[in-house]
């Protein structure tokens, strides 16, 4: 890992927990605000509990594998595998592992998301299917959306996304090391625009933070 990573805790949290304390925070009365600083602390963890769901299906196929693991770096979108030795790091990039990393984050995610939509809508909470589908009033409905939300972003062909890291796997193998970066760098930096303008279009500011330049 980069010896500069600060351990999990003090920056991913600061990273991710913005969003939720500034919805909490904003336009709100004095006496309602720590109810919504609790909401917001509470959308926080849904986003951590999202992470930790396709995180851990990801482990579980890199155990399936015979993946031996040094490190997991874990970001608000996800988590990138540090490998122990190299014929972990050559596994994981050909053949069927490959795919099966790639996609175990994704299905965990749509398959979570689907679970607990289907056991909300069964119990009658109707207001799963409204919008906003992410906000700290509605943690459940959150919960939802985040989850099926981290698994359709993950098959973006974007790097350092699932999709992503597959499509430059490939492509590195063909093309080489130097095109690969340049073409990972144009299509993320042709999808971060587009992001951006979907955000103006549809008034949506997480959309047009998203950045899939690097």
């Amino acid at each position: 890992m980069r010896g500069w990573s600060i351990p999990l805790g003090a920056g991913w949290a600061l990273s991710c927990a913005s969003t939720p304390f500034s919805c909490s925070w904003r336009g709100v009365p004095r006496p309602q605000h720590f109810g919504r600083l609790l909401r917001g602390i509470g959308l926080f963890f849904v986003l951590v509990a999202s992470v930790v769901v396709r995180e851990i299906a990801r482990l579980l196929v890199a155990a399936w594998l015979g993946l031996r693991l040094r490190a997991i770096l874990v970001l608000p979108i996800g988590g990138l595998f540090a490998y122990a030795n190299p014929e972990s790091q050559e596994n994981a990039n050909q053949g069927v592992g490959q795919f099966a990393i790639a996609f175990a984050g994704p299905i965990a995610s749509c398959v979570t998301a689907a679970a607990l939509g289907i056991t909300l809508l069964g119990a009658g909470e109707t207001s799963a299917i409204r919008s906003p589908w992410i906000t700290p009033a509605y943690l459940l409905r959150s919960m939802v959306w985040m989850q099926a939300g981290l698994g359709l972003l993950h098959l973006l062909p974007a790097y350092p996304l699932d999709a992503g890291r597959l499509l430059r796997g490939n492509f590195a193998r063909e093309h080489g090391i130097a095109p690969t970066g340049r073409a990972a760098t144009g299509l993320g930096q042709l999808l971060a625009l587009a992001a951006m303008l979907g955000g103006m279009l549809l008034h949506s500011p997480c959309l047009s933070s998203l950045d899939f330049s690097s």
